[in-house]
């Protein structure tokens, strides 16, 4: 999962027309399956195992690739003859056969009970911040103009979402969207990962208010 989160997250930051080579090793001793996919105008080979789906948008075309005997070199008997195909064909996929059915990881999706929802932490990356599984447009949507609360402990919560690190002093922490638009938790020049705890895995609520904010004002 980490990977697709990874390639999720950091995706929209490179141009059109971009080529992904995800060189992912999936340390199995069976032959691998690859597969080839195209999202708006950037085109990605990988590993048929799932990351590809969760990284790339439901519009997203995938294509059959050849297994790969164990031991072969991906980038030199998959890799780069699939690139070499698609430059020949002036990226045309008529070469290759649709895959209907890539393999899908289980993303694990919010739940609620009553006002409060139950997200967990699905990422850190290299500098710790905490990335949720949920995004901006559901945020936007459950929280619809109305108060909420983060809630990372007993007494320790966030009930705004900052435009920026810079929102917040050194060493406190915050709530924001950044890359991938998904919901991040982290601290202004340091790590929730570390100070609050929020490795991969750990629950964090979101309260949501019954009542509008307009309606409370």
């Amino acid at each position: 999962m980490a990977p697709g989160i990874f390639l999720k997250l950091l995706r929209t930051e490179f141009p059109e027309n971009v080529i992904h080579l995800c060189a992912i090793h999936t340390d199995s001793r069976l032959p691998e399956k690859y597969i080839l996919a195209k999202d708006g105008k950037q085109w990605f080979i990988g590993p048929d195992n799932g990351f590809l789906p969760i990284g790339l948008t439901e519009e997203a075309t995938y294509y059959k690739l050849p297994e790969l005997p164990y031991g072969k070199d991906p980038m030199f008997h998959c890799f780069v003859p699939v690139l070499q195909t698609l430059m020949e064909n002036h990226f045309s996929t008529e070469s290759f056969e649709a895959e209907e059915k890539p393999r899908k990881y289980l993303f694990p999706t919010p739940t609620v009970t009553g006002n409060v929802w139950r997200l967990m932490v699905v990422y850190n990356d290299a500098e710790g911040n905490a990335y949720l599984n949920m995004d901006k447009s559901e945020f936007e949507k459950f929280t619809s103009n109305r108060s909420f609360r983060i809630r990372l402990g007993l007494k320790d919560n966030i009930e705004q979402i900052s435009a920026s690190y810079r929102d917040v002093q050194e060493g406190n922490k915050l709530a924001l969207f950044g890359y991938g638009n998904l919901l991040q938790i982290a601290i202004h020049c340091g790590s929730a990962e570390q100070y609050l705890g929020l490795k991969y895995g750990t629950m964090v609520m979101l309260e949501i208010s019954e009542s509008s904010i307009l309606n409370s004002a």
